[in-house]
């Protein structure tokens, strides 16, 4: 049985995984109230390309994405 518990904050991380599920990066620990975008910009600059090479499948958490980086 699965109860919802209301008003509780989980933590994030981000997670890089490749299409076999090797995972190659782990992000440290954020409180729940943090966005994901925001997440990945504090660990990865926008300012460098970082996935110019890649080819980057993202979910809607992350829009914003293809213009920043």
């Amino acid at each position: 049985m699965l109860i919802a518990v209301k008003k509780r904050h989980m933590l994030k991380s981000t997670v890089m995984s490749r299409k076999n599920r090797f995972i190659f990066y782990l992000g440290k620990l954020a409180g729940g109230k943090v966005h994901d975008y925001k997440l990945l910009k504090n660990n990865f600059s926008p300012s460098v390309e970082w996935f110019s090479q890649l080819v980057v499948h993202i979910d809607l958490g992350y829009q914003g994405f293809e213009s920043d980086y």
